[in-house]
């Protein structure tokens, strides 16, 4: 994760690594998504198209608490999530293309959009973290809340396990809203 020192903006940023092996502690750390012998019947789905001159295979700038700008792979997004009251919202995803993209370009883009989006193998995960959140704010009573994911630190990380520049957003969110 890396962050600018206000916390205003973030990039999460990681690359694809193909040389790597899944080892039995790593797939045992997996269990509940790695199943030996299991395959994608579209293997092409995955793969990469390399379209800039970038380390990154993944990259999502955090714009403000409800906007994502993102690029999976040579998929290229925007996640808007827009509240509809107290206990609602709507999340709106616009998938792009480029207008010089050749048909099979489009082609790939169209295929591997499906990990993004309302129902994407990937969107629909984050669908339901939202909706989690969601549904314990309506049940909470206080305007204060707890995150233990490296407790210590706030801003850039070399982990994505960590939640340093949610705390660095949200300080700067405060900042900003006067709250």
């Amino acid at each position: 994760m890396i962050c600018d020192d206000s916390g205003r903006h973030s990039t999460m940023a990681s690359t694809k690594d193909d040389d790597l092996e899944i080892t039995e502690e790593t797939a045992s750390q997996m269990k509940a998504a790695f199943r030996e012998g299991m395959e994608l019947h579209d293997p092409e789905f995955l793969n990469y198209v390399q379209e800039f001159e970038s380390p990154w295979t993944v990259t999502m700038q955090i714009i403000w608490p409800n906007l994502v700008v993102q690029r999976e792979l040579n998929t290229l997004g925007i996640r808007h999530i827009v509240p509809r009251g107290p206990h609602a919202l709507d999340m709106y995803w616009t998938m792009f293309g480029y207008d010089d993209d050749t048909p099979e370009m489009d082609k790939h883009r169209l295929k591997q959009a499906n990990l993004m989006g309302p129902s994407g193998y990937l969107g629909v995960d984050d669908n339901e973290a939202i909706k989690f959140l969601q549904d314990g704010f309506k049940h909470s009573h206080s305007d204060e809340g707890i995150v233990k994911l490296e407790p210590e630190k706030e801003g850039s990380t070399e982990t994505l396990i960590s939640e340093a520049s949610v705390r660095a957003l949200y300080r700067h969110y405060r900042q900003v809203m006067d709250i």
